[in-house]
């Protein structure tokens, strides 16, 4: 659960995230990681950067998270994780709003726990507590220009070299399209030896992202992990036009706070 709610901030989350090492080799090479502990760290790296603000492109979009479980007898658990619907418009504004589920069944409506604005323009970022009817605003920084990202990894050096490498396979997979855009898509393998991770024999997890160059987002990724089952994350574009200025703006009978 955890990690398709990570693999979901990643995705939706293009415009928060930063600090992305790409892989000196990405074409269909395999590499040997020692130092990456998390498999979350494997899903997050060997992918296009993405500008840290992307303008002349608005749209809207409906981005949804789901986890199939697999459980020993065969029978299989199906969860909505999370929705999340993006805006940004020309000038390369976003906002981001967090729907969380309500109840056990996919059927719950699931509500609106967290907004995210941030406005390159006036030079703020503002989180907004729905609920309280808050908005923190921070100071927008915009990183150097080769840092501009997707997603973080998160490592950890083993200085006595005690746990066995992990092989990290990535593989080209061409283009495709996904409701009417053009998507280029990679898939990472990484084998976990035996006895990293106090498994006594290796095993695989796949990720495979689809990117779109025009829109600068991912439309698709997918992660079969014998640990936490399937995940999927699809964002699905609903609407090319300039969104509503007012999307972008804190709401005026909202606190400000500074941070």
């Amino acid at each position: 659960m955890n990690s398709c709610r990570g693999l979901l901030i990643t995705a939706c989350g293009l415009f928060l995230l930063s600090g992305l090492r790409s892989f000196a080799q990405e074409t269909s090479s395999t590499t040997t990681a020692t130092s990456i502990t998390r498999m979350q760290a494997v899903r997050d790296t060997g992918w296009e950067k993405i500008p840290h603000v992307v303008t002349a492109m608005p749209y809207s979009a409906v981005t949804e998270a789901e986890t199939l479980q697999t459980l020993p007898d065969g029978s299989h658990i199906d969860r909505k994780m999370e929705r999340t619907k993006t805006y940004r418009d020309s000038q390369g504004r976003t906002r981001m709003e967090h729907y969380l589920p309500t109840g056990l069944s996919n059927n719950d409506p699931p509500t609106l726990g967290s907004v995210i604005i941030r406005d390159p323009v006036a030079g703020f970022s503002y989180f907004l507590n729905v609920q309280k009817r808050t908005a923190r605003q921070s100071v927008f920084h915009m990183p150097a220009a080769e840092t501009g990202v997707v997603t973080r990894l998160e490592t950890r050096t083993s200085a006595a070299g005690d746990r066995p490498p992990i092989k990290i396979t990535v593989e080209d997979l061409g283009t495709q399209v996904i409701d009417g855009l053009a998507v280029n898509g990679k898939k990472v393998t990484s084998t976990i030896p035996a006895n990293a991770q106090g498994n006594d024999r290796p095993f695989d997890v796949v990720a495979e992202r689809w990117f779109s160059d025009e829109l600068k987002i991912y439309l698709l990724i997918k992660t079969a992990d014998p640990r936490s089952g399937e995940n999927t994350i699809k964002t699905t574009v609903t609407d090319r036009s300039e969104p509503d200025i007012s999307l972008f703006q804190v709401p005026p009978d909202y606190t400000i706070t500074q941070q």
